[in-house]
């Protein structure tokens, strides 16, 4: 993503962000970026890179026009099997980004994810293995012991009377919510910080009392 120093100096401004802040989050010097925001080096496409994606992660849009602004929520939809890797292509590369990715995944019925995922699921699995990070928790029915994500997900169990059809996906600022219907699935993608921070905290509600055991 090609942005402007004057873009880097507006969007610190909407965060508050020092240079040493924007450096903390990039991994690159203070004085670094200080050089690219007042036209002394054009920086590296690393560098640059770095800086976009640091901003977008904290909920920056970049205008083509030269402006910056706080992200506007947008919706997404996924259909199907090519759909359904789609997504979970976008989670993946969401979770390349976070240094401690925390995923959140409820209503699971992971028979249902490998189901249309197909031969895909074990690509998805693989690659979110080799991360080596403890990226997803996920809840499922008190009842179902099939939990085949194991090397990146951590399980709890809430009882059936707390358990419904439709999965959601939290990652990044994404809230996605999964229907599996009989002869499709439809993923409803909704990015949006805001919208997402409300699901996580009754997530997290929800996994706070949810028994680290499946029944029997």
């Amino acid at each position: 993503m090609l942005i402007q120093s004057n873009q880097i100096r507006a969007a610190r401004g909407l965060l508050n962000w020092t240079a040493s802040n924007l450096a903390e989050k990039t991994g690159l010097g203070a004085s670094q970026i200080s050089a690219i925001e007042n036209g002394k080096s054009a920086g590296s496409i690393g560098a640059i890179t770095a800086i976009a994606n640091a901003f977008t992660r904290a909920g920056i849009e970049f205008m083509g026009d030269g402006g910056v602004r706080p992200k506007q929520s947008k919706v997404y939809t996924y259909r199907g099997h090519d759909g359904f890797c789609s997504f979970f292509d976008d989670v993946y590369e969401m979770a390349r980004f976070h240094d401690n990715p925390d995923f959140c995944v409820s209503n699971v019925r992971e028979e249902l994810f490998e189901k249309w995922l197909g031969s895909y699921d074990a690509i998805h699995m693989n690659r979110m293995a080799k991360l080596k990070v403890r990226a997803v928790r996920a809840l499922l029915r008190d009842t179902d012991t099939y939990s085949s994500s194991s090397a990146y997900t951590e399980y709890r169990w809430v009882s059936e009377d707390r358990f419904a059809e439709v999965s959601f996906y939290l990652y990044g600022d994404k809230a996605a919510f999964i229907e599996f219907l009989e002869n499709d699935v439809i993923v409803t993608v909704v990015d949006s910080p805001v919208v997402t921070l409300a699901q996580r905290k009754m997530f997290d509600l929800a996994w706070a009392s949810a028994s680290t055991q499946p029944k029997g």
